[in-house]
């Protein structure tokens, strides 16, 4: 998989499993945005201050050298940029994704740093350029040593808990090895459905089905049938769940109390007969556990958390219940 079937694979995943009306590759900061950054000093001053809280968060690293935040800015590119406009009584969401591909595993000079930077980077332009909506910044390799991987998820834990203090709204997602499987095989399920000669990524994933004599896709002669058979698909666990329950923290339906709730194994076990809490902390999940929560971080009342990926017809049944009886 080159970087560039990379970037399509996150474009489609934000377009057809998260519901993003607007996704762009290679995504940067327009002039329009770049001009508020020169002619509002209030922006690049708290620009610095986050700057500074990113740079408190880990002592003795230097990972920004002397670059300042307009320079930091102008440096942003964004390999996948999603935008999901809100509903009634919600938030607009942004997505911003960076990727790579090395063969050997993850494999920048400095990549712990350099991948850090890139999360403090893309912290600034949202923080900037979209106030008032909540954002998910991720970074996507499919493979990664298991040292780098922790100290880069450890490096995000400190950076995102001193940060938090200046934008609640914004989450950080590293997503590698099983993580990375996990996101790839959420977008390959989708092949059957969709039907969108601009998604590259998807057919491509069409075109192999085809050319190994498959079946899963028998109607992509024909776009119509297709197009009625993503309709009355039933929506896939990941999707449904996460994406609920998104609607219910930007609607304000996730009071402490339910937050406190969600995090109780026990509460879990009775109310969806989950075997894990239905909320944890990314540094909480022990990696022979990491499989049993989704990937990507969901901000709720400012602390960042990992929804529970267990869900078979049943649980999923106790879940639509509980939602309905929300207040």
């Amino acid at each position: 998989m080159k970087i560039e079937m990379l970037e399509q694979a996150a474009a489609s995943y934000l377009r057809n499993v998260v519901g993003c009306e607007i996704v762009e590759t290679n995504w940067r900061p327009g002039l329009p945005m770049l001009r508020r950054l020169d002619g509002n000093p209030a922006v690049v001053e708290r620009g610095g201050d986050i700057l500074d809280a990113a740079k408190a968060a880990l002592p003795g690293k230097n990972i920004f050298k002397k670059n300042d935040v307009p320079q930091l800015v102008r440096q942003c590119e964004i390999d996948v940029a999603g935008f999901k406009l809100a509903g009634e009584g919600e938030k607009p969401l942004v997505y911003l994704y960076d990727t790579a591909f090395h063969r050997q595993g993850l494999g920048y000079k400095d990549s712990v740093e350099r991948v850090l930077k890139k999360f403090v980077r893309a912290f600034l332009v949202a923080d900037a350029f979209f106030p008032g909506c909540h954002a998910k910044i991720a970074f996507l390799t499919p493979k990664c040593a298991p040292g780098k991987a922790r100290d880069i998820v450890d490096g995000l834990s400190k950076i995102e808990a001193k940060l938090r203090a200046y934008n609640a709204g914004i989450s950080f997602s590293f997503l590698a090895g099983a993580d990375f499987a996990q996101f790839l095989k959420d977008v390959l399920s989708l092949a059957p459905y969709v039907a969108d000669d601009a998604d590259l990524f998807l057919r491509a994933e069409q075109l192999r089905l085809l050319g190994n004599g498959g079946k899963a896709i028998p109607a992509l002669a024909s776009q119509a049938k297709l197009a009625a058979a993503a309709a009355s698909a039933p929506i896939p666990n990941k999707p449904h769940i996460q994406g609920t329950f998104e609607k219910l923290v930007l609607s304000g339906r996730i009071p402490p109390s339910v937050e406190a709730d969600l995090r109780n194994p026990a509460y879990a076990k009775k109310t969806f007969r989950l075997g894990f809490p239905f909320l944890a902390e990314p540094s909480s999940v022990l990696p022979r556990d990491t499989y049993r929560f989704y990937p990507e971080t969901i901000l709720v009342n400012g602390t960042a958390y990992r929804i529970c990926s267990q869900w078979v017809p049943e649980r999923r049944s106790l879940f639509d219940a509980w939602v309905a009886k929300l207040p």
